[in-house]
């Protein structure tokens, strides 16, 4: 029993670290079976995605009226998550009937994406026997009772899985291959999935879930968020320290996406998009998607630039500083310039929504500075 654990363990972890290259450091190229299971699983995960925006939303919107664990956006959700399980299990069952090894059982870094589906269903019924003992969560209590936090974790594994193995496959394919906004499409949903899941759990932190500034001009008549005093002290700390959480949140998936794997233009707005997409429907939200529409073009010019200066701009740390300066000020210079014309207007001081722009700004600067090596440092590894 301890040997048979033993070496799938072993087998699992050798295939989350799949490097993609034989013994003569030649690439190995993907199996026909393997594209088709890949590209079936970006799919579903798609799904996972509109099925869990979709739970949210009937969390906000109905969230006093859910009396059971078996409502209809349970069904889509947990649905789209037995087809992964299910996909996983198939194509576990071929490989074994080819004879394949352990660590081939499924493509290369998809342990990720099995373990992920396997801690959901697990995380699904502890979830189930919470609302059974402890009736069902309000408000802030929904998105940390300790079962969609597990729930939540394997969400996340499950996309990173699915990301792992694009990164996998398109870090073997040929440079101009790589500048294919097709070729990069299963990575940017891949990308997208992970922020969508890692910025769920900010609902009352967020600016584009919670509008602080605006006195709660949108999300304040919601069941989920008419409890909170828009006016008080508290809730410009709240607002303002959901600015710099989004920030801290945002541009890691920004910046080191482009200077990791130098992805083609649309991008940055493929990625933005589809993930504050969803969270305005969640929240029935839209009045600030200019917001992100504003930031994620102003990231493709400064992108574009930096793309067109060679080697030596991609490489140098400048650009990418820029790049996380430019992101969060325009995000955030926009984002007040809609408020501003809310029913209120922007309930705070100048001093402070004003203030909360330039801190925004100069977190994104401070973030680069750590996730982009210095030169020196640079020319030393390379």
């Amino acid at each position: 029993m301890y040997k048979t654990l033993r070496d799938t363990g072993s087998a699992l972890w050798q295939n989350i670290n799949a490097k993609g290259k034989g013994q003569s450091g030649q690439p190995i190229p993907s199996t026909k079976s393997e594209r088709r299971f890949h590209y079936l699983m970006v799919g579903l995960i798609t799904v996972l995605m509109i099925g869990g925006s979709i739970d949210g939303w009937f969390h906000v919107f109905f969230g006093f009226e859910i009396e059971s664990f078996f409502i209809l956006s349970h069904y889509l959700m947990y649905g789209a998550w037995l087809a992964i399980l299910g996909s996983i299990v198939v194509y576990v069952g071929l490989q074994i009937r080819k004879g394949r090894n352990k660590v081939d059982w499924l493509p290369p870094r998809y342990a990720l994406s099995a373990l992920g589906a396997l801690l959901f269903g697990i995380a699904g019924g502890l979830d189930v026997i919470s609302h059974a003992l402890l009736g069902f969560e309000f408000n802030l209590q929904v998105l940390f009772s300790p079962s969609h936090l597990v729930l939540f974790l394997a969400f996340g594994l499950i996309y990173f899985g699915v990301l792992s193995h694009a990164i996998y496959q398109f870090d073997l394919s040929p440079r101009e291959h790589q500048n294919s906004f097709r070729a990069s499409l299963p990575m940017n949903i891949g990308i997208a999935g992970l922020l969508h899941i890692v910025i769920w759990p900010a609902w009352y932190f967020d600016p584009f879930a919670a509008d602080y500034a605006s006195g709660g001009a949108i999300v304040g008549v919601r069941d989920a968020y008419n409890w909170i005093d828009y006016g008080s002290s508290t809730a410009e700390i709240a607002g303002v320290a959901g600015i710099l959480l989004t920030t801290l949140i945002l541009i890691p998936f920004v910046i080191l996406p482009l200077y990791r794997w130098r992805l083609p233009s649309g991008s940055l707005t493929f990625i933005l998009g589809l993930v504050f997409i969803q969270r305005a429907f969640i929240v029935g939200v839209y009045s600030y998607l200019p917001a992100i529409l504003g930031a994620a073009l102003a990231g493709e010019i400064i992108w574009a630039w930096i793309r067109r200066g060679g080697e030596a701009r991609l490489t140098s740390p400048l650009g990418y500083s820029i790049l996380a300066f430019s992101v969060p000020l325009v995000l955030f210079s926009i984002y007040f310039l809609i408020v501003s014309f809310m029913p209120k207007g922007i309930i705070w001081p100048i001093t402070l929504w004003a203030g909360s722009i330039w801190m925004a700004a100069l977190v994104g600067v401070l973030m680069s500075f750590i996730m982009i090596p210095g030169k020196v440092n640079a020319d030393k590894s390379g």
